[in-house]
């Protein structure tokens, strides 16, 4: 097996097994699986923080409603912003967990595979070693008869 390269070198590579390729991939998906991990922490912690630093302006802030905003309704501009903020950090938590969900379960079913893979392997080296142990009988009852026939 050789793979080509732009300038014409090949290069010997020994392909070794679809286990192998497997177990690359069940890694490949443990490290995307951790990142995405990560980034669903890290929105968690930007919303908590967003969410604490607005609840430390209500209750610190010197800003009273005034009459005519209490009459109207009127929201205050950091009231608009967190409520704008806090949609969009939980649209996009929302949105990475459903990327981890999906990640989780791609590791899943690689890991179901590739212990089919092993457990067929195993099965396959059993059978092996008994058509080994049966070529090793087959041979010495050879050479007994060959022996036998020598003598005769």
């Amino acid at each position: 097996f050789f793979f080509q390269a732009e300038d014409g070198i090949r290069d010997f590579c020994l392909s070794r097994g679809l286990g192998d390729v497997y177990k690359r991939q069940v890694y490949a998906q443990e490290v995307i699986l951790r990142r995405a991990m990560d980034r669903v922490k890290a929105k968690e912690e930007q919303l908590a923080k967003r969410t604490e630093d607005y609840e430390n302006w209500k209750n610190n802030s010197k800003k009273r409603k005034t009459r005519q905003a209490l009459l109207t309704g009127e929201i205050p501009q950091e009231q608009l912003d967190y409520e704008r903020d806090a949609e969009e950090l939980k649209s996009q938590i929302d949105l990475l967990k459903m990327k981890e969900n999906l990640c989780s379960n791609e590791r899943e079913r690689s890991n179901k595979i590739l212990t089919q893979i092993q457990r067929d392997a195993n099965q396959a080296l059993e059978s092996l070693y008994l058509c080994q142990k049966m070529l090793k009988k087959y041979a010495q009852d050879e050479y007994v008869l060959f022996l036998s026939l020598i003598h005769i």
